[in-house]
């Protein structure tokens, strides 16, 4: 298994990035990327929690970091899609189930469903490159040791 190494700094520091391609790890590319994303906690008020950060990249795997971060999302809203579409439409149309046992087999499939995502995305196969906001900090993941390393010295702490 492939956990992401960690490196956390408080939400107030603006990070340092080495001039190294977070997913690549190209020496000196020639851009970075703003990457965006937001306290999940913060889930009643839409406009609070969010977080901003300019990270070093090259341009084609700014663009894939892009796509595989926005296509995570859409991933999980399409499989909770489908079995809300079992659900309805098999479950209790075609097999005529009841409405609580119905219910209970969507919903027991969807956690299923979000955990096994949980457990690829962060453990089995976890993306070059991530971030986490809280309140009071900002986990930076890595999927190599000696990206994070490089990163936690920029920045002034031990790798």
């Amino acid at each position: 298994m492939a956990r992401p190494i960690i490196v956390r700094l408080g939400r107030e520091i603006t990070p340092v990035f080495p001039k190294r391609c977070v997913i690549c790890a190209r020496e000196n590319p020639a851009s970075s990327l703003r990457l965006f994303t937001r306290d999940g906690l913060r889930a009643a008020n839409l406009l609070a929690g969010w977080f901003t950060v300019r990270v070093t990249c090259c341009v084609g795997c700014g663009r894939w970091l892009r796509v595989m971060r926005v296509g995570r999302f859409f991933w999980t809203l399409a499989s909770a899609a489908a079995w809300l579409f079992l659900g309805v439409f098999y479950l209790a149309e075609r097999l005529h189930w009841p409405g609580v046992k119905c219910g209970l087999v969507t919903l027991g499939g969807i956690c299923v469903t979000f955990f096994a995502e949980g457990l690829w995305r962060e453990w089995l196969s976890p993306p070059a490159f991530n971030i986490d906001v809280a309140d009071a900090h900002v986990d930076y993941k890595f999927r190599r040791y000696e990206d994070a390393a490089l990163f936690a010295q920029a920045n002034g702490l031990e790798p």
